[in-house]
């Protein structure tokens, strides 16, 4: 079984148009069933501008590339809690500590795990105050692979956290 969330798949600018030409010679493309852009992919709406070689640090495409507000197609199944408001709250705690990370310096790991730590924990707040159903098994999965990157990101050895750095101090 081959599942695919786009959003997540590493294109440059954009230019999805392999992996659709891929998946239809496939006859896979029913796994991009749901994806939005689908339809202009398919009929060439899409229009790939030239790449422009940037200088971008980590955290800056770990913030250009944030999908949490993706979560709110949840709701369209019944899944109230991944309201707008919900996602974006979610997606404020991860900004605000990337903008934080982004002011620490270079040889303060420790700072750099407090804030991360502090990240976790507010995420904590975040799904208790729903219950506990806001960060569920792919959520949850998504999350500790983005506090991973963050914390690779600013130096820290992710390996020396066994189950990644978040599994410190998450509830989820």
């Amino acid at each position: 079984m081959l599942m695919l969330h786009p959003s997540k798949v590493g294109v440059q600018n954009k230019d999805y148009y392999p992996l659709v030409e891929t998946l239809k010679k496939l006859n896979k493309l029913d796994n991009l069933k749901g994806w939005k852009p689908l339809k202009e992919y398919l009929n060439n709406k899409v229009i790939i501008d030239p790449i422009v070689a940037t200088h971008k640090s980590d955290l800056e495409l770990i913030r250009e590339n944030l999908s949490i507000m993706s979560w709110t197609e949840k709701k369209e199944d019944g899944l109230e809690q991944y309201s707008k408001k919900n996602c974006k709250k979610a997606e404020t705690i991860i900004l605000d500590l990337i903008n934080q990370l982004e002011k620490v310096a270079e040889n303060d790991f420790d700072r750099k795990e407090e804030l991360i730590k502090q990240g976790v924990l507010n995420l904590n707040k975040l799904n208790a105050s729903l219950d506990g159903s806001f960060i569920e098994t792919g959520e949850r999965e998504e999350l500790c692979d983005l506090f991973d990157n963050i914390a690779d990101a600013v130096g820290l050895n992710v390996p020396d956290y066994q189950d990644g750095i978040a599994s410190k101090w998450r509830d989820w």
